[in-house]
Formats: C-alpha cells, sequence, structure tokens
C-alpha cells in the first residue's frame, strides 16, 4: 500500500493550547503541544463549534451560532436547529473537509446536554473523521466542554 502524505492538513498548536514535555538526555524542557493531519482537522472543528459568533475580535463571523440555542428547550426542534447551525459552521470555516452527516442526540437530558456527532471526509483523500462535541444546555455545564476534551472523552 502506498505511504499517503497528508502533510497539507497543516501542523499545528493542540487546541486547547496546552505544554508537553520533552526528554532527552539529562535536561527535559518544554513545548508548545503541537497536532497534524487529521488530528488538526478535528480540532479546527472542535474549535469552531466552541466559538461563538462575534466572540473573536478581528474575525466577528468566525463560530458556529449554536450558543444562540443556550435556553432553548430540549428536544425535536432544538436538536434540528443545532444540527443546522453545526453543519453550516463547518461548511463555512473548514474548507478540508466534506460534511456527511451531523447527528444530535439527547440521551443525556437529565444533565442538559446535546451531544453533536460530526461525520466527515477528507476532500483530497477521501479519509473519513468524525467527531463528537458535547454541547451543555444547562447553566452550570456550559464550560465543562473544555474539560471534557482535556480527559480525552471526546
Amino acid at each position: 500500500m502506498a505511504e499517503r502524505n497528508l502533510e497539507y492538513l497543516g501542523r499545528g498548536f493542540s487546541f486547547p493550547f496546552a505544554f508537553s514535555v520533552v526528554r532527552g538526555g539529562v535536561l527535559s524542557r518544554s513545548q508548545v503541544a503541537q497536532a497534524s493531519e487529521v488530528e488538526k482537522v478535528r480540532m479546527s472543528i472542535w474549535q469552531i463549534l466552541g466559538t461563538s459568533i462575534g466572540s473573536r475580535p478581528m474575525l466577528r463571523s468566525f463560530g458556529s451560532r449554536i450558543r444562540q440555542t443556550i435556553f432553548a428547550p430540549i428536544g425535536p426542534d432544538t436538536n434540528i436547529l443545532v444540527g443546522h447551525y453545526v453543519k453550516q459552521a463547518v461548511e463555512t470555516w473548514e474548507p478540508r473537509v466534506f460534511v456527511q452527516n451531523v447527528t444530535v442526540s439527547d440521551q443525556a437530558r437529565s444533565e442538559g446536554r446535546l451531544d453533536i456527532g460530526v461525520d466527515f471526509v477528507i476532500k483530497a483523500t477521501y479519509e473519513p473523521g468524525s467527531i463528537v462535541f458535547p454541547y451543555y444546555l444547562s447553566e452550570g455545564e456550559r464550560a465543562s466542554w473544555a474539560a471534557a476534551f482535556e480527559n480525552g472523552r471526546v
């Protein structure tokens, strides 16, 4: 099988921003954690969904509109609206992928959470990928998506 070259997908800082320890010889040092290829695309989608439109001073239109549903009741109407906002945002801001499917599950409604699944295909290689983004509708749980990402639960 031929080796695939995925360098065009990019390499850069991981999201959320973190440091990693590099050990070598007698010394150890810290460096900014890096992500590359398909993982970089996943992190990019995660960042798009976690950013509210208007929250970036230099690029006000960046992000998704899912935060507009923060006080909406959990149900089929909200699920459809959130799915639409997610697909619109990823198609607008992530040019390296085709969005195949967006699913919104409200099975964790007692926690005030919607689980948003995004299935995508890398345009250049047709390699499939997916992420699950936990979207909290309840006030107390909104910020815990970052903790979920850092702990590898998504």
